[in-house]
């Protein structure tokens, strides 16, 4: 080697004085070195390689990327100054950072979620076996009174399935369409009297019919949905219950006594039919379409990435013709339509 004796003490000392320093990278990539002086919890101080008389300065570690030592060693923080972020439908809410008090909002291009959204349950309903006559109680004259009355006061259990829209871009307030598909059974007892005569002979019929119902309805919703706390839900919705299909029969019989005239009648003659599980319209039961209040409460949750919820609904039925309380559970199929 062909170096002369202040050539080589030049290069000793510049590369002495290149691995004495320390290079601090922040995480906009730039480079500073400096002398560290000390490293704490959240923060470094350190003073500028080449000012070293001059004074401390402190630099949080979120600004701060990885620090190589003088000896070579490379220390990386991974304290992230990322915000979390949450989501409410239209808008990314931006929490802050710890020790930061600034609250960003920030606006993201609307997809169809933002608008509706969709869901499906599945419940039970559960109703009175007594809910599906009719109540109605016809005017009695001086020759014949009729009346329904309920047979028993048991509770009987339905399925429910459906589905709901969802519709409007405020995280708070939904207009909800809806449709479910229900069933209610029931039971009710009719009885019924008059007299007639015919060629001075009177007659007095007289009915005692037990009815079971099965009515399926396609149950139509509709009304606003009111976000409360968290995921908790109020909809005060319009019901339009739709009877689609019906079985009622009726088992019972038809009884005729001829009573003599005269000072003394008496029964001189009993006529009796008997019917069993005979087929009636569900008109003639007076079992029909109806419209009814039945508000709903629903709360809804994350589970493994799916978004799922639970309700319960009460039906405010007219002339309880067909009150029920429901329960399930639904389910957001589709993530762009959440």
């Amino acid at each position: 080697m062909n170096f002369s004796f202040p050539y080589l003490f030049l290069f000793l000392f510049l590369t002495t004085k290149l691995f004495c320093q320390d290079v601090l990278v922040k995480r906009d990539s730039s480079k500073i070195q400096v002398k560290l002086i000390e490293v704490r919890t959240n923060e470094l101080k350190y003073k500028l390689f080449s000012y070293q008389d001059g004074p401390n300065i402190i630099i949080s570690k979120k600004d701060v990327a990885y620090v190589i030592y003088s000896n070579g060693v490379k220390e990386i923080f991974n304290i992230s100054n990322t915000p979390e972020i949450e989501q409410v439908d239209s808008f990314y809410i931006v929490k802050p950072i710890k020790g930061d008090t600034t609250v960003t909002r920030k606006y993201k291009e609307p997809v169809l979620g933002d608008y509706i959204k969709f869901n499906v349950q599945l419940g039970v309903m559960m109703q009175s076996s007594s809910s599906n006559y009719t109540r109605r109680e016809p005017s009695p004259s001086h020759t014949s009174e009729e009346s329904y009355t309920s047979s028993s006061n048991k509770y009987l259990y339905n399925y429910n399935i459906g589905f709901s829209f969802l519709f409007g871009k405020s995280p708070y307030v939904k207009h909800v369409i809806g449709v479910n598909y229900l069933r209610s059974t029931g039971e009710y007892d009719y009885s019924s009297g008059s007299i007639g005569s015919n060629d001075g002979v009177y007659i007095n019929y007289l009915q005692n019919y037990h009815y079971v119902s099965k009515i399926d309805f396609v149950n139509v919703v509709t009304g606003l949905r009111f976000k409360t706390i968290k995921r908790l839900y109020i909809e005060p919705l319009v019901s339009i219950n739709i009877a689609a299909n019906s079985d009622v029969r009726y088992s019972g019989t038809d009884t005729r006594k001829y009573i003599s005239g005269g000072p003394t009648p008496y029964i001189y003659k009993i006529e009796t039919e008997y019917y069993s599980n005979q087929k009636v319209s569900a008109e003639r039961s007076g079992l029909t379409s109806t419209i009814s209040l039945s508000p709903k409460i629903s709360y809804d949750f994350d589970f493994k990435k799916q978004t799922l919820g639970v309700y319960i609904s009460y039906n405010l039925a007219f002339e309880y013709r067909l009150p029920w309380m429901m329960a399930g559970i639904t389910y957001y199929p589709f993530k762009k339509l959440r």
